[in-house]
């Protein structure tokens, strides 16, 4: 399991119109929670996901997010939190389909 401190998600954004192929999560460190769980319920459902030690990160990297991409083809987990996103003023969401507390989630990754 990964620590969340010095570590951030990044994921494939699920927003067709976005310019970016990627969103990122960067997690509060004092829940005690590993990263993968933090993710699996924040990421949004059906996205790949990356977990990436920050000081790996380019200097410049959020600064200028526009100029980097992310290869999602081997990623570290697939999350299942909603997502909701804004094109042309209409809405679309990403429903979630894990809903359950961490208790739930270790019982189903055998952690």
């Amino acid at each position: 399991m990964s620590d969340t401190i010095g570590n951030i998600v990044i994921f494939k954004d699920p927003n067709p119109f976005d310019e970016l192929n990627f969103g990122w999560l960067i997690p509060a460190t004092h829940l005690g929670v590993p990263l993968e769980y933090i993710a699996d319920k924040d990421v949004p459902n059906g996205m790949p996901y990356k977990i990436v030690t920050q000081s790996l990160l380019p200097v410049n990297f959020w600064n200028q997010k526009e100029f980097y991409t992310f290869d999602f083809s081997e990623s570290d987990g697939i999350g299942s939190g909603s997502f909701v996103y804004t094109h042309n003023n209409q809405k679309y969401m990403v429903t979630a389909s894990f809903t359950g507390s961490y208790e739930d989630w270790k019982g189903v990754n055998n952690v």
